[in-house]
This record gives structure tokens, C-alpha cells and sequence, in this order.
């Protein structure tokens, strides 16, 4: 982390007169009056600096015997890549002859609707809120679609996206459930090699999504491979526990939000509507479907009977 460049780009300090340089940073801050906080010390009444403050955390509650690091992954904002986790590593290599961290992780900001999220703009969100409307699992999808490092744009458009690329994976799931076999090992290679290039999720994503595809096809042409909708579940399970998506039961995502006793009153409209069509009324049938629709349920006829799922 050099702060050649760094300090221009992320840099919230000026150069003040005690300093020599504008990288220059203190871990003991001087005692300034009655309302700040001091405690005494051989160096003088004062208090830590943000940075020894980490620092000190770290090696207390955190830090690793017997390696060249404290720890395995230091995360935060890619504002704090300087000066403050720059000033944490130079004070933990000099006071422990140690690396803080093996790995640092700097997250890109959130944007609102193209606009940076802050307190001051009013435009702050969180996910509480859009849990509310929308299931963990979708926002998951959503938020794994972009890549750490960058700019993360919320907005419901690409929320209803995430949704849809959900659903493609639970329609292949519903194809092939309970099926054995074995994965694809260059897809387990393809997607594993994207996680070792700086967490590529988003590309993992993208070859989940060219695998989706591809399967699909191949189910088309043959629906009765057993080896095939075996591989394919295989790959679906490898992803589920790998990226924690697409791991319900395909019938409990597609009736989402929809409590018990509404369930129990559509599966008894769907008895209504089979009884309608054995009596040849296909125009009451008719009526109940699109009874049903109004309150976004969809009904599927299938080999093995009726089944519905809630419209997003």
C-alpha cells in the first residue's frame, strides 16, 4: 500500500504545522482541554490515535502466534486505504516485526440510484428496509453480482434482475430434483479458478449463467437422461454451498410471501377449478384462473397435477 499515490486519491489530511510530511501520523494525540479526552502517560496527558487504536485490537484479541502476519484478511472501505490501514501496518510491522494482515480486502461505496449514499443527502438505505419486499436470498444474488472492489449502484431495476436470474436456477432445479450423479468437473474448475482471481464472483455468476443455459438445452433434447439430471443437481449443490444461493426447495421460493392460511385457500381454489374442468365447465375454470392471477398467482398444468407459484 504505498501512500505515494494513495494520499492524493483517499488522503482526508492536510499538512498542519507539526508535520513534516503530509503521511505523518501520531500514536499518542496531545491533550487539548477540558472537553477532550486524556489520560496520563510517560509521554505526556493525551490519548491513542485512531490508528494504534486498531492496531491494538488486533494484536490483543486477534493476532496469530508464530507467523509472519496477525491476521488472515483486513477488510473496510477503500476510503481508509489511506491514511489509516497504511498507518496500522507501518506501526504493527515496527512494534511486532510482523505484517498486520496477509490479505487486505477494500470494499468499493454504495450508490443510491447513481448517487453516493450518505447521511447528508438524506438517501441512506438499508437492508432491513429492503428486506421488507424483497427475500435475503434475492438480495444476496443482487449484491454477489458485483465485484467487491467496485461501485455498487442500488436500485430496484437490477433487484427485479437478480430475481430473474434466481429463478432461472430454481426452474432448472425443479427439472431435476432428486435426481443422482456427478458434477462437471471443468465447471467446478471454471467457477473455483474465478473465486481465486480476487473473488470474481461476479464472473462466477456469469459461468453459472452459461451453464444454466447450456443444461437447459440439453434437458430439452433429452428429459429422460438420468446421468445428465444428476450432473446438473450436482453442479446446482456444488454452487449452493459454495456461493449460498439456490438453496431452497424450488416450490418454497416460488410461493414466496405467501402466508399459510392463503395457501390453503388457492390450493382450494385449485380443487374447484380441477372439479370445473371434469365437469366440462372450462368457462368457471377459466374464471378461477384468472381470479387467481388478479392476486398474481399463476397456475401450471402438469403431468402430475396443478401448480402455482407468486408472480414478483
Amino acid at each position: 500500500m504505498s501512500v505515494h499515490n494513495s494520499s492524493v486519491e483517499f488522503g482526508r489530511i492536510g499538512l498542519v504545522q507539526e508535520k513534516r510530511l503530509e503521511q505523518d501520523f501520531v500514536l499518542w494525540k496531545s491533550y487539548k482541554g477540558d472537553n477532550d479526552v486524556g489520560f496520563d502517560s510517560p509521554l505526556g496527558k493525551g490519548r491513542p490515535g485512531w490508528h494504534i487504536e486498531c492496531s491494538s485490537m488486533v494484536f490483543e484479541t486477534l493476532a496469530l502466534a508464530n507467523t509472519p502476519y496477525q491476521i488472515d484478511i483486513h477488510a473496510g472501505g477503500v476510503d481508509l486505504l489511506f491514511p489509516h490501514h497504511e498507518n496500522e501496518a507501518c506501526q504493527t510491522r515496527c512494534a511486532f516485526g510482523v505484517e498486520i494482515a496477509k490479505y487486505w480486502m477494500h470494499n468499493g461505496f454504495v450508490n443510491i440510484n447513481n448517487e453516493k449514499m450518505s447521511k447528508s443527502l438524506g438517501n441512506s438505505f438499508f437492508i432491513k428496509d429492503a428486506l421488507k419486499n424483497y427475500d435475503g436470498e434475492i438480495l444476496r444474488n443482487y449484491l454477489l453480482g458485483v465485484h467487491y472492489r467496485s461501485v455498487l449502484n442500488f436500485n430496484e431495476e437490477d433487484l427485479l434482475v437478480s430475481k430473474k436470474r434466481l429463478d432461472k436456477i430454481y426452474r432448472l432445479k425443479q427439472r431435476v430434483l432428486g435426481s443422482l450423479g456427478n458434477i462437471d468437473l471443468n465447471f467446478k474448475k471454471e467457477i473455483l479458478e474465478c473465486m481465486q482471481d480476487d473473488l470474481n464472483i461476479s464472473k462466477a455468476l456469469s459461468v453459472l449463467e452459461s451453464m444454466l443455459s447450456s443444461m437447459n438445452e440439453k434437458l430439452d433434447q433429452n428429459p429422460k437422461n438420468k446421468a445428465l439430471k444428476g450432473e446438473i443437481l450436482a453442479n446446482l449443490k456444488f454452487v449452493e454451498e459454495l456461493l449460498g444461493i439456490g438453496f431452497k426447495n424450488p416450490t418454497e421460493y416460488f410461493q414466496l410471501g405467501v402466508n399459510e392460511s392463503e395457501k390453503q385457500e388457492i390450493e382450494s381454489k385449485i380443487e374447484e377449478r380441477k372439479r370445473a374442468k371434469e365437469q366440462k365447465d372450462f368457462l368457471k375454470a377459466d374464471s378461477i384462473r384468472e381470479e387467481l392471477l388478479k392476486r398474481k398467482i399463476a397456475l401450471m398444468d402438469t403431468p402430475q397435477g396443478t401448480i402455482w407459484e407468486k408472480l414478483f
